[in-house]
């Protein structure tokens, strides 16, 4: 079998991601490059040093100077002739081309691959990494993308491969070169951090954490935002923790990740890179067990392989501490505004119960060795912005596949491993009819076995499956279907107590503090249900023109609440 291999470089030097892109390439066969640019020679040479590499072809002209795909695709589309595959690093630069290339060969590209398992067999990441798909390749041609991450370097030195010229065409005019802006050291700086992003996956314990990042943060003047799997590894009080990130997160973390220039990434998957800084705009640094991860959300400079814990521990006696503390001062003044904020949005009157302000009142009266469990609906964005984690509490959440129904197992399963400390969990009506009512069942059965009986179910009753109602509007431009999104109403309380438990219903916001701190001392499982505003706004931290749109495209629709949407918007937009 015959590669093609599309080198990358600066006019004289191989960038280090062909170097890996020959490597996936030469488990398919005999190896030859393709090098194209303005006075492309100098390059060439060093193409054909790399181990490995058969023959170099070199188009040469002006018109090859910036490398733009338009005229790029055409001459690797005429070496592929005589070639069966073309391979090139998944960059900015080999996704712009191989997609090319392949529409003038008339194939499908494999994108991505992690591995060769055979001549026409490769595997790929799907699901936002979360699974790892073996895809098999039909056409007679290939135009394949590389995970660099993914493969050992080829030696740069050490080959004899031979340099043919080959005819550049000319500038086809579709297209024409504006300007660049590249980072000019050859490696990014730790010191430079300016955002922390930790995740889940990297949580052993928030006390170990706590002791690795607080100080690494300190000594970088960085801040720290947190993946909603991550919400307990650092407590939320700390001067420097923006909270979360994504649609669920924080206005200061999303302004961190406008204004950073470095971003260290420490044992995360968090799959929305719309809500990373802009591709090129940081450089990346990123720790984590599992290579499959490095560079897949976000294109990293330096990759670490290691134990999140263990790696930190390394680096953390190697940093210096960083004298200009702007960006830091700038993010704990975003995170008092912030604070400020998300205060008055609690107190805005809702019908009957703002959500928000029961999390708001239930965060300070939380026991400092809780145990939290939350759902999966819009009782999660209350749950990721409202209620502050401290030292020596717990929490799990469904994050990877968005699970409903998983909340009240998580406390269970929790209270059987530590009876001696309370637990509370976070439900919606949707997840409670799914399998909540069963579980307080098992609650029943086994709570007094427990030696701490406190086990509070908070259910957000709105009568909607109240998440996708709002991303109907927003993120469709539809309106609220009834006839999927509504719920029958459902005695939570009330069937908590036929069982033996405790309940109470909640529907009067003057009440919420002495239900709250009912519910905490009734010393036996408690299911506090709570009649609150479907039509309260989970705001996500930046409102997009496009969201607006799609917002006011729904009212138009003529959705059944809009009277009430638009004043409960208009109050949490303007709090």
């Amino acid at each position: 079998m015959s590669v093609l291999v599309l080198v990358e470089h600066d006019g004289k030097t191989i960038k280090d991601a062909t170097l890996a892109t020959v490597t996936a390439a030469s488990r398919l066969g005999d190896v030859d490059a393709l090098v194209v640019g303005h006075d492309a020679e100098g390059a060439a040479e060093a193409a054909a040093k790399i181990a490995g590499v058969g023959k170099v072809y070199v188009a040469s002209s002006p018109a090859l100077e910036h490398q733009l795909a338009e005229a790029v695709a055409p001459i690797a589309a005429r070496l592929m002739e005589n070639h069966d595959a073309f391979v090139v690093p998944a960059t900015t630069t080999g996704k712009n081309i191989a997609p090319r290339v392949a529409a003038l060969l008339d194939v499908m590209q494999v994108t991505d691959i992690l591995s060769v398992e055979g001549p026409d067999t490769f595997t790929r990441p799907i699901y936002a990494g979360n699974a790892i798909a073996t895809v098999k390749s039909k056409d007679a041609k290939k135009v394949i993308t590389v995970r660099t991450t993914a493969f050992e370097k080829a030696a740069a030195d050490g080959g004899a491969g031979t340099v043919e010229q080959v005819d550049a065409a000319g500038d086809p005019g579709t297209s024409s070169f504006v300007s660049a802006e590249a980072s000019e050291s050859e490696r990014p700086e730790l010191t430079s951090a300016k955002v922390i992003v930790s995740g889940g996956r990297a949580f052993g314990s928030s006390e170990q954490f706590h002791a690795l990042l607080d100080p690494l943060a300190d000594k970088l003047g960085a801040g720290v935002a947190k993946a909603l799997l991550g919400k307990p590894v650092l407590p939320d009080d700390l001067p420097f923790v923006t909270g979360g990130i994504g649609l669920l997160g924080t206005q200061p973390s999303y302004k961190m990740m406008e204004d950073c220039d470095t971003l260290l990434m420490v044992g995360s998957g968090f799959p929305y890179t719309e809500f990373l800084p802009e591709e090129g705009k940081a450089r990346g640094v990123q720790i984590d067990i599992d290579p499959r991860m490095l560079s897949l959300r976000y294109p990293m400079e330096v990759n670490l392989v290691g134990d999140s814990a263990t790696t930190l521990t390394a680096l953390l006696p190697l940093r210096a501490y960083k004298k200009d503390r702007s960006f830091r001062d700038d993010i704990e003044h975003n995170i008092a505004k912030w604070e400020e904020t998300l205060a008055k949005r609690a107190a805005q009157d809702a019908m009957p119960i703002n959500p928000q302000r029961v999390f708001a009142e239930l965060s300070p009266r939380l026991p400092n060795d809780a145990m939290l469990a939350c759902d999966t609906g819009t009782t999660v964005h209350w749950y990721a912005r409202d209620l502050k984690i401290r030292t020596g509490m717990r929490a799990a959440h469904s994050g990877t596949l968005a699970s409903m129904g998983a909340a009240i197992p998580y406390a269970v399963a929790a209270k059987f491993a530590h009876p001696e400390l309370p637990a509370l969990c976070f439900v919606g009506d949707g997840a409670m009819q799914m399998n909540g009512i069963n579980e307080l069942i098992t609650v029943a059965r086994y709570w007094k076995r427990w030696r701490d009986p406190r086990f509070v179910v908070l259910v957000m009753n709105n009568r909607d499956l109240n998440m996708v109602t709002w991303e109907q509007r927003i993120l469709a431009g539809d309106r609220k279907f009834e006839a999927s999104q509504e719920l029958p109403d459902f005695p939570y309380a009330a069937y908590a107590r036929s069982i033996g438990l405790g309940g109470f219903r909640l529907d009067d916001s003057d009440r919420i503090v002495v239900a709250i701190e009912d519910a905490l001392a009734a010393g036996r499982p408690y299911v506090l249900e709570v009649v609150c505003d479907p039509n309260v706004p989970p705001l996500p931290p930046h409102v997009s023109a496009k969201q607006i749109r799609n917002y006011l495209v729904a009212l138009a629709k003529g959705d059944r609440d809009a009277v009430r949407m638009v004043r409960a918007s208009i109050k949490q937009i303007f709090a």
